[in-house]
């Protein structure tokens, strides 16, 4: 304690004038006293006096509180916080060759028992220097101990049953690295904190992010050392990320089941799925060659009855998988019974067609019939229905769901018949208009100029007929546009970055029927990469009345069969049909809008980012003042689902919302718009199927089973730390020498107010009780 200065405070100037008064009272006293006090001596006189004036004095100066101010000095000892990750990771097993994980004997070998004895082996060295404090962290950070001081290594340290009893068990569902560091700065702040000992695997699954707390610490001086058990490689295990399937099948169709695994098992992994319908009990089987590390693999299946399927996915289990419970999936299937009536009227045959019919006609949900207008009389026309002619009447029309009018003859189309297409496209029907060097639908619009051009959603010129001396021989690539790229018809994976893979496998192409612009209400799905602007569409479609119209002016698909044999062709042509054939009871179409979720498994508490996306440009109008929710339910329960706001992008054909998933299960969404003021019977503009997903509990701990290593020795290096894993753990019993022991001394200022103690009063009083005695013994009261 040092004194630095007397304050007797501004009140003794202004009690001088009293100081002056109590001086001439004192006098005037004395002078009356002299007269009896003429028998003392001048001693006693002088002494009585010093007394009094004595008295007087303690008196102005309690009334005027003087005070010294001194600073106060008090040292402790720097604090050492110790930091233990107890996640679940931390209950995987450590790497074999962290030699500390050897050394902990009896076969304990998990991440979180070789943190346990790192600190135990830490502690017993630094309370010798420092105020230890052990946390434990996983989604919130919590104390274990405040390790008292030992004066001496004689003095027994806290043993390690005693800090890390066997209940202690790494746990927790979240590591929040970040989140725990922060804690720790906060917590400490009043402290001196010589360092941080971080024990952790490293690999965060939320919080704040490590960089960002390690920039924080870095600019307080706080080194933090970084202890990191485990390895960079994931353990062993085999896990299903995902299941990409379609929502709905048909019957007798192949049903292509795309499973997302992940093999951490051995490099090349010969194993075995088997799909089981749990519905109708039938069991596959299939052999795979799984790489070392995430891939995608397709089980294919052939339904064969109507209804909702559910189906169990499995993989073997193998010897030290850290998960076994990820090893399987389930998930369900709308299987409907389709038969697509399909009429095809071509002008001509060429490879195209070639290769088109036999594709229509090996479909099982395809039942076609042809018309080659060029065959002769006695030509027997393809298909699983053979025609006599070509229907005349609207009557005749309306079995057909879709029809084909690929690069047709118009000379041999009677103004009835286009009449009937026309009507039954209105009702419901898919009409494919399919342009060709043939005959053009320039001509076809020159003889059927109203009808005709009412029904393309392309504006063609009339006058640019094929010219049969032009020869092509400068290739193009056909780019799908913002829209196409999300367009049913258009999708040849489940998987988007699949889809991107396959559409830039195709071919070049060298001729495209030339068209003017795309209407306006429609929708431009292809487009050449040579031409830009509207008059470089080679796909559009359009809704016309409750049905559908899909424009291509491509007729020379066929060399896209050589990337996948006919796989991909095939597929293209059979998403087209149902794309322009599905439709409900009163002929109005379903797939006016595509709805799906970005995955199909969850986890609680992630978001489901649902997105509905219009696939009729003409809903645009209908939805104009709308707020659209999508209803999300138990598949199982019969609910009331919980509605989920939807928001527009800037051009209204994409709308997206956020479900945050909570219950475990099944789930379904569904999106159901009804017109503005109308009434209950009236039909809704939108009403989608429901599209399922799945809410299971999966740890996120378990998704990335391998150490960070990197962001752990980052972090060290940024704050000026220490890091150790594996491949310097021996070193780990040389960091208790860089941990610096300077003491945290705290200055404070104290104010002692020399007035106010029992010394002051004791002395007042006998000052007092002094001159009384005297004054009673000398005999002058």
């Amino acid at each position: 304690m040092k004194p630095t200065m007397l304050n007797p405070g501004p009140l003794a100037i202004a009690l001088l004038p009293l100081a002056i008064g109590l001086f001439v009272f004192y006098f005037y006293t004395y002078a009356r006293e002299a007269q009896q006090a003429r028998q003392l001596t001048g001693a006693q006189r002088n002494l009585l006096r010093f007394l009094r004036l004595g008295v007087a004095l303690m008196v102005l100066a309690a009334i005027t509180r003087p005070a010294i101010s001194m600073v106060r000095q008090e040292t402790r000892l720097p604090v050492l916080p110790v930091l233990i990750d107890d996640s679940s990771s931390m209950g995987y097993p450590d790497a074999r060759e962290n030699s500390v994980a050897v050394q902990g004997g009896g076969g304990k070998r998990t991440r979180f028992e070789t943190a346990t004895l790192i600190a135990q082996q830490l502690q017993e060295k630094m309370t010798l220097t420092h105020r230890v404090k052990i946390y434990s962290f996983s989604d919130t950070l919590k104390m274990v101990k405040d390790l008292p001081h030992r004066d001496s290594e004689s003095t027994p340290a806290v043993s390690r049953d005693e800090l890390f009893p066997s209940t202690m068990k790494p746990a927790g569902e979240y590591t929040n690295v970040g989140d725990a560091l922060d804690s720790t700065l906060s917590d400490l702040s009043g402290d001196k904190i010589s360092g941080i000992v971080l024990l952790s695997d490293g690999r965060e699954t939320g919080g704040a992010p490590m960089k960002e707390i390690s920039a924080k610490a870095a600019k307080f001086g706080v080194p933090i050392h970084t202890i990191a058990e485990g390895n960079e490689y994931p353990l062993t295990d085999l896990r299903i990320d995902e299941v990409v399937v379609d929502n709905e099948a048909s019957m007798n169709d192949v049903l292509a089941v795309q499973l997302k695994v992940t093999n951490q098992v051995r490099d090349i992994l010969d194993t075995e799925v088997t799909l089981l319908d749990k519905t109708t009990k039938e069991k596959i089987v299939r052999k795979f060659k799984l790489k070392r590390g995430s891939s995608t693999i397709v089980v294919p299946t052939v339904p064969n009855s109507v209804g909702v399927h559910d189906y169990h996915v499995e993989f073997p289990k193998y010897p030290d998988e850290v998960n076994v419970d990820n090893n399987a999936a389930e998930f369900s299937v709308n299987v409907v019974k389709r038969d697509m009536r399909t009429l095809l009227i071509a002008g001509a045959p060429n490879r195209e067609y070639f290769y088109l019919v036999p594709a229509l006609l090996r479909h099982p949900t395809i039942n076609l019939a042809c018309w080659l207008q060029s065959a002769g009389p006695l030509y027997t026309h393809q298909g699983h229905t053979t025609l006599q002619q070509l229907p005349k009447t609207s009557e005749e029309f309306k079995i057909y769901d879709v029809i084909i009018l690929y690069d047709a003859n118009p000379n041999k189309l009677e103004e009835s018949q286009m009449a009937a297409i026309e009507d039954c496209v209105k009702r419901g029907a898919g009409l494919l208009v399919i342009g060709g060097p043939n005959f053009s639908l320039a001509a076809m619009i020159q003889v059927h100029p109203t009808l005709f051009r009412q029904l393309l959603p392309v504006e063609i010129d009339k006058s640019q007929l094929p010219n049969p001396d032009t020869v092509y021989d400068k290739p193009f690539k056909v780019e799908r546009t913002d829209q196409g790229k999300t367009h049913e018809t258009l999708q040849a994976s489940g998987d988007p970055q699949k889809n991107d893979q396959i559409w830039a496998s195709f071919p070049s192409l060298y001729w495209a029927h030339p068209i003017q612009s795309v209407k306006s209400g429609a929708t431009d799905l292809l487009h050449r990469s040579d031409i830009k602007g509207k008059a470089g569409s080679v796909m559009a479609a359009m809704r016309y009345g409750n049905g559908r119209v899909l424009y291509l002016g491509i007729n020379s698909f066929w060399r896209w069969r050589f990337p996948s044999e006919g796989f991909d062709f095939d597929n293209f042509w059979l998403r087209t049909l149902h794309y322009l054939g599905t439709k409900e009871e009163g002929g109005k179409q379903t797939n006016q809008v595509a709805l799906n979720t970005d995955k199909s498994s969850y986890s609680p508490g992630e978001d489901v980012q649902i997105t509905m996306k219009l696939l009729d440009q003409s809903l645009k109008s209908q939805m104009v003042g709308q707020k659209i929710y999508a209803g999300v339910s138990s598949a199982a329960e019969k609910a009331a689902p919980e509605m989920v706001y939807l928001s527009a992008n800037p051009d209204g054909t994409i709308f997206q919302g956020v479900y945050h998933a909570r219950q475990v299960g099944n789930m379904a969404v569904q999106v159901k718009i009804d017109p503005l003021n109308a009434g209950t019977d009236a039909k809704a503009i939108v009403d989608t199927p429901r599209v399922p997903f799945q809410v299971k509990l999966e740890s996120l701990e378990a998704r990335d089973t391998s150490a960070n290593l990197e962001d752990m020795k980052a972090m060290a290096e940024l704050t000026g730390g220490k890091s150790f894993d594996y491949h310097n753990m021996n070193e780990v019993v040389k960091l208790p020498e860089v941990i610096p022991s300077d003491p945290q001394v705290l200055s404070r200022a104290v104010t002692v107010e020399i007035w106010d103690g029992a010394i002051f009063e004791i002395l007042c009083l006998l000052l007092v009780c002094t001159e009384w005695v005297l004054r009673k013994y000398w005999g002058l009261l």
